[in-house]
């Protein structure tokens, strides 16, 4: 492997890119964005790059239809092909979302769909590949999420369904077992696809094994029941990552600590004869493996926290990742993908001051660049609201990190504010462009976005701090930040509102109704407002020795459901209250909104619900979130004016 060109390379980047991206104004000089533009789907769904690094995939939409195309690096030409559904009526299959898009060849690109049936609580997964030369989709049915691999001097598909691994050759449509158990769970294969490891679970009886290549046979280097074991086994058992440093050990990660919030991951190396390291040392949170991209080996660590944030082993994908960083400096830089035959070649994702993301092409060996499309391109960068990391300590001592972005062309002073938390609630916000916080500013409102105790990416002793704190400390984390912002003189205390979706959504009830003094009014996305009756339905639905029925048990605490419901509280609220909530919501009933409304007209207050038609919990689709957009626009103009 060649280093890369250092005279070239940064310098002709970073000129070419910051040229490209432009830079904003100090002052508007576009018309205020239509809240259309932040409810659209981004414009770029995925993007890949071919493994000789000479042609670029991206999935797209045009005219509201999911469309391909093809750019070819070498002359700029292009084509596009519709992606269809042709695959899942022939196989009979449920409506499918797009996952992802990869090169399966230099020839050929794979469409990854996935759909759940039945009573499923997984997703299986249909893979349509589509032949650049003929122009048609082959499709099959690949069960997991499938990978490339290099079968001698030709590109297939790696893909396990039914306990089978198999191989699917794009070029003859032709598919090849290559190992079958019949408890079969993860694989780890070499870059040709030959399996090296693979652990198998009986599911009646708990028992896991993992068993690596021994000879022409295998040989089993762990046992171990897992049977009721944090009373979620998929949550419990070991999972296999990829090949070690060296190419004959493994890396895997085992569920010993309390939770994956921890310092220590539990990834650790297995040798061939099944001795284990100790786990690998962690530099930060919410850590994942890296993998090489040509040699499928452990190549070091990413962390999510406020940003992604790399820390490769190998040293030509570090000095790459750094690189990428210093090409767009003062800008969120994320690696999406590298072309195999020359890691040099790499797609970009860049968000800033400038940007609400963009996708670009860098080859860091020549120094060439292509800027390949943005997110939002219909968003001007004077109307990209600024956001910045803010910490403040509660009441009791503990520090909280916020996000907080500022309306543009409007100075930082006496704002109207919006506080927007988080749904989980055991999740977290970040510095990322957030579609909902930019929409909001850019109608003259500051948004405020806590990570509050009980969030993830700050160890799990931070999440326990959230354990029985519903309605209590993990509200007041919230207006601790209001009175934050206060006394810097950046917001109005008297012109407060509060927003959120499913837990956010309990958190902007719960403020109204446990704090009504610091805030006028509020908007309930999808949220849960009634915990006795989540509790019961959550009872019947799984099971009281459920995980998920334990998991909220654990995080209720105890707690008296009926004190911290805002439903059973709805005399305490004295603001005007907006519920959105989608008829098709899956994750949280929405005769939770119907008995928040019931219980508010009831008492004589202010309420008006908004039923989200044919809508998911995660408002999938752009139609509606314009809808709701708007609609939450025109209640904070009515009770919380900027």
């Amino acid at each position: 492997m060649t280093d890369l060109n250092r005279r070239t390379a940064l310098c002709a980047a970073v000129s070419a890119l910051i040229a490209a991206m432009g830079t904003p104004t100090a002052r508007a000089s576009t018309a205020r964005p239509d809240p259309v533009v932040f409810a659209r789907d981004p414009a770029i769904f995925d993007t890949a790059i071919s493994p000789d690094g000479k042609r670029i995939a991206v999935l797209t939409k045009k005219n509201g239809e999911d469309m391909l195309f093809d750019y070819d690096l070498s002359n700029g030409s292009e084509k596009h092909t519709r992606v269809t559904r042709e695959t899942e009526k022939r196989l009979s299959l449920p409506d499918t979302k797009i996952r992802a898009i990869f090169w399966a060849s230099n020839n050929h690109i794979a469409v990854v769909k996935s759909f759940t049936q039945g009573n499923a609580t997984y997703e299986h997964y249909v893979t349509n590949v589509l032949d650049l030369q003929k122009g048609t989709f082959v499709s099959f049915n690949t069960g997991a999420m499938p990978e490339r691999v290099r079968v001698d001097d030709k590109y297939e598909i790696l893909f396990s369904t039914a306990r089978v691994l198999s191989r699917f050759d794009p070029a003859t449509g032709k598919s090849t077992q290559i190992s079958y158990d019949y408890n079969g769970f993860d694989w780890v294969v070499t870059p040709e696809g030959i399996p090296v490891a693979y652990s198998e679970m009986d599911w009646g009886s708990r028992n896991f094994k993992i068993n690596m290549r021994d000879g022409d046979g295998w040989k089993t280097v762990f046992t171990g029941n897992y049977k009721n074991r944090n009373n979620d086994t998929g949550k419990a058992i070991p999972r296999l990552i990829c090949l070690g440093r060296e190419g004959y050990s493994i890396i895997a990660r085992f569920p010993f600590t309390d939770d994956d919030e921890e310092d220590t991951s539990g990834i650790v190396e297995i040798a061939p004869d099944g001795m284990r390291s100790e786990p690998f040392k962690i530099k930060g949170r919410r850590a994942f493996a890296l993998i090489h991209p040509q040699t499928k080996r452990f190549a070091g660590f990413s962390y999510r926290e406020d940003w992604i944030r790399y820390d490769y082993t190998d040293p030509f994908l570090a000095q790459i990742a750094e690189r990428a960083q210093m090409a767009m400096p003062k800008h969120l830089v994320k690696i999406v993908d590298m072309a195999i035959e020359d890691p040099r070649k790499v797609i970009l994702y860049v968000e800033g001051p400038n940007t609400a993301g963009a996708y670009f092409f860098v080859n860091f060996g020549t120094g060439a660049m292509m800027e390949i499309g943005g997110s939002y391109p219909d968003l001007p960068a004077d109307w990209i609201a600024s956001k910045t990391k803010t910490t403040y300590t509660t009441t009791d001592g503990l520090g909280i990190e916020a996000y907080l972005s500022l309306p543009p062309q409007r100075e930082a002073k006496n704002l109207p504010l919006i506080v927007l938390p988080h749904g989980g609630p055991q999740s977290r916000d970040d510095l990322g462009f957030d579609w909902l916080a930019n929409a909001l500013a850019t109608r003259g409102y500051a948004i405020l976005q806590p990570n509050f105790r009980g969030s993830s990416g700050y160890g799990y002793d931070f999440v326990k701090k959230g354990h029985g704190e519903w309605g209590r400390k993990m509200q007041t984390d919230l207006s601790d930040g209001v009175r934050h912002l206060s006394g810097k003189g950046i917001i109005d205390p008297r012109r407060v509102a509060i927003l959120g979706a499913s837990y956010g959504g309990y958190a902007a009830l719960a403020g109204v109704a446990f704090e009504p003094d610091v805030y006028r009014c509020a908007i309930g996305i999808s949220g849960v407002y009634d915990l006795p009756d989540m509790m019961m339905n959550e009872a019947i639905d799984s099971g009281r020795k459920s995980f998920t029925y334990r998991y909220w048990q654990t995080f209720l605490a105890g707690s008296d459901l009926e004190a911290i419901s805002p439903a059973r509280n709805a005399t305490k609220i004295t603001a005007p209250v907006l519920l959105l909530h989608g008829l098709d919501d899956t994750v949280v009933p929405f005769s939770q909104s119907t008995r928040m409304e019931a219980a508010l007209k009831k008492a004589g207050k202010p309420v008006e619900l908004v039923r989200l038609k044919g809508e998911d919990h995660w408002l999938s689709v752009e139609t509606t979130r314009t809808a709701l957009l708007k609609a939450a626009i025109a209640f904070l103009e009515t009770h919380n004016p900027a």
